[in-house]
């Protein structure tokens, strides 16, 4: 008797902890942590790794429910992302890209394999100039696929060349560097974000001394997820890494 209730009470426990440990309920994955000196790449050249690394959604507007999708290999396939000669870009579908839409119309793609505390992350982007509004790199998120006002905060660089943080929770903004001589709208540039602690110094095009700095609240000292959104904008992001 003594030995069955011994051997229930292992399996009982060996149970929780692959729960706690492997992170695995039904079919949900938790992300793993990354390590310090854990780089991680993404060159955007293969659908499958960046679905099985990534996570896709579409949301309307704040406050709406968001839409799992997936990227897909072409502009034709039926996905908000799509990948084209090592870029991610996002494409209109079903007319989801409008000046009536406003900073609504969320496009989102959260690294879903690993979580960030402190991080250095580059990035190339470039923002449509024919069509609206920003791409983002949104961070400590505490939930994959959420709008940066509603979970975390947000970078980008609008098109006059203002580098700007914007976030909820707490977060405050928009916060804008002063405009770049010379920047040009619609064509590649590259974004560094640092983030330490509260600490957050972001780069454009690299620069030697950052052109947005801003110190975060305490709670946003935490882990979280990072996210590339395309706010209502034909969008691209290239050669990432974290």
């Amino acid at each position: 008797m003594k030995k069955n209730i011994f051997k229930t009470l292992i399996a009982s426990v060996a149970a929780l902890v692959c729960v706690v440990v492997c992170g695995v309920t039904g079919n949900v994955n938790v992300a793993a942590k990354a390590d310090v000196g854990d780089v991680y790449t993404q060159n955007f050249t293969s659908v499958s790794e960046v679905n099985n690394d990534f996570t896709a959604y579409y949301q309307t507007a704040m406050g709406a429910s968001n839409v799992m999708m997936e990227v897909v290999s072409d502009e034709n396939g039926y996905g908000n992302w799509y990948l084209k000669d090592g870029a991610l870009i996002r494409k209109p579908m079903d007319e989801d890209i409008s000046s009536s839409f406003g900073t609504e119309s969320f496009a989102t793609l959260t690294l879903t394999k690993r979580t960030y505390v402190n991080f250095e992350l580059t990035v190339d982007y470039k923002r449509d100039g024919g069509t609206y509004y920003w791409p983002v790199v949104a961070f400590r998120q505490s939930e994959p696929g959420q709008y940066f006002l509603e979970d975390g905060l947000g970078v980008f660089v609008q098109r006059d060349g203002k580098t700007t943080m914007w976030g909820g929770e707490g977060v405050g903004g928009p916060y804008e560097s002063s405009s770049r001589g010379g920047y040009v709208d619609g064509v590649w540039h590259t974004l560094k974000i640092r983030v330490e602690g509260i600490s957050v110094n972001v780069y454009v095009d690299g620069e030697a001394t950052p052109s947005l700095s801003r110190a975060l609240p305490t709670n946003m000292f935490r882990q979280g997820y990072t996210t590339l959104t395309s706010v209502n904008n034909a969008c691209a992001f290239r050669n990432l890494s974290i």
